[in-house]
């Protein structure tokens, strides 16, 4: 079509890179990298304007292909805060009626870029540390890759450990709700953002971010954000220290009162990323502004 319309405004939109993606990648990497890379760069010098989620996504592509630098605008994730629907009422409380502290992971799992497996011994090791705690650890969304994983932990599954498999979004957002704490894994990857993180961070509940790599995108998204935690298994602690400081941060965020300020941290996150904004920053894409005008809106 931009062959045969030239005056066309063509955008690429690119939500999970490809030619630089190589925990999870599209085809062969071993046949057809070379190909990937040429073929991407010709549509970047052939598109008038490219948007990503992330700036390390917009600075790693800016490297790759710099002739098309000034292309590439950051564009952020949209989030959306519907309310549950009324057919979802039977599941009114989707994380079970006991007294537990209840935390809560959304999304799929992959056993090589989102794994569970730190974040389940990272919660056997808060049991061990104090054997009278109740809390549980439920994970909402596919998990069939990281089936393994989770037979390891067999002891706990059903009664610790509550594996719901792909919910409805109202379900879901009722188990938002009802949950004490949400809980993240970052990807293997700094060049991709989980859209839910948005979500989580427009709550007011605290979140626990596990990180495997020193730049995790989702630590950098939630800097600031009170009522936040990242655990890195890649700062060298053992896991002891990793219980240790998640069961303090627990503890503080029951005793403390940061409300002001988080509610100041949620509102602004909201305007960024609300569909206005996100609707405004491709419109001025559309009409073909500037990387430094779409920015105004970003």
């Amino acid at each position: 079509m931009k062959n045969d319309n030239p005056e066309l405004n063509w955008i690429v939109d690119i939500g999970d890179p490809f030619c630089f993606r190589h925990d999870t990648p599209t085809n062969n990497h071993i046949l057809y990298s070379a190909f990937n890379y040429s073929y991407e760069k010709k549509i970047f010098n052939e598109a008038d304007s490219v948007s990503v989620t992330t700036e390390a996504t917009r600075r790693k592509y800016a490297k790759l292909f710099p002739c098309s630098s000034e292309k590439i605008m950051v564009i952020p994730p949209l989030v959306t805060l519907g309310a549950s629907n009324a057919g979802d009422e039977l599941s009114a409380v989707p994380l079970g009626s006991s007294g537990a502290f209840k935390a809560l992971f959304t999304g799929a799992l992959y056993k090589t870029i989102r794994n569970p497996e730190y974040l389940l011994r990272l919660f056997a090791s808060l049991k061990e540390m104090d054997p009278q705690l109740e809390i549980e650890l439920h994970f909402f969304g596919p998990h069939s890759d990281c089936q393994a994983v989770f037979a390891s932990f067999e002891a706990t599954l059903g009664k610790d450990v509550h594996l719901h498999g792909l919910m409805p979004k109202g379900v879901t957002m009722m188990a938002l709700r009802q949950a004490d704490l949400l809980i993240n894994i970052g990807n293997t990857s700094p060049y991709q953002l989980p859209s839910k993180v948005v979500e989580y961070a427009c709550t007011e509940k605290p979140i626990l971010n596990i990180a495997s790599i020193v730049d995790d995108s989702s630590a950098m998204f939630f800097e600031g954000r009170q009522k936040t935690i990242t655990i890195n298994t890649a700062d060298g602690r053992s896991l002891n220290d990793h219980s240790t400081e998640l069961r303090t941060f627990l503890d503080d965020c029951q005793s403390s009162d940061n409300q002001s300020m988080l509610e100041n941290y949620r509102k602004h996150l909201i305007e960024a990323h609300s569909p206005k904004s996100i609707t405004d920053s491709y419109s001025a894409l559309l009409v073909g502004q500037t990387n430094n005008q779409v920015g105004e809106h970003v």
